[in-house]
């Protein structure tokens, strides 16, 4: 699979921001999340210029591995989960081609709530092998969490 096709960061915020409803006021992304994206893109403009981005878009994150890129190195610049229930679940992002890690994750967000979360890494987070997202309803196992899982999009780089 290998990196997504690369576009300018530029147009990248353009698809984000009018997903997000930044600039129509739709598509449920909370207000904070949306002024999140708006000093997410300033800022990243600010540290990289224009630096070529893509977004990758996935669905229910659950046991199973969703690889988001298996480039030998990448970037990740930013998360964005939305989730429908309200059961407690776990979103995990491994550094590896191919396999999460349920104990070793390198990033792990919890939500607990129906909503969106945004986390974003203007400056960058190095992959080295590649990035796989899973869903779990504990933060160190690996049950499973399809009906509960978070949905959403990464934006990555090279």
């Amino acid at each position: 699979m290998a990196l997504p096709t690369l576009q300018s960061g530029l147009a990248v915020k353009r698809r984000v921001l009018q997903f997000s409803g930044v600039d129509s006021g739709v598509n449920g992304v909370s207000p904070e999340v949306q002024a999140q994206l708006r000093a997410f893109f300033e800022t990243l403009g600010q540290l990289k210029g224009n630096p070529n981005l893509a977004i990758v878009p996935f669905d229910e994150a659950s046991d199973t591995e969703i690889v988001l890129g298996d480039a030998a190195a990448g970037t990740l610049y930013a998360i964005y989960l939305r989730k429908d229930t309200a059961t407690a679940s776990f979103t995990k992002f491994t550094d590896h081609a191919s396999a999460s890690s349920d104990a070793d994750s390198d990033i792990t967000l919890r939500l607990s709530r129906i909503g969106d979360q945004f986390i974003g890494f203007p400056s960058g987070w190095a992959f080295a092998n590649g990035l796989v997202a899973q869903g779990n309803t504990a933060a160190s196992t690996g049950t499973g969490s399809a009906s509960n899982g978070a949905k959403g999009f990464v934006i990555i780089g090279a």
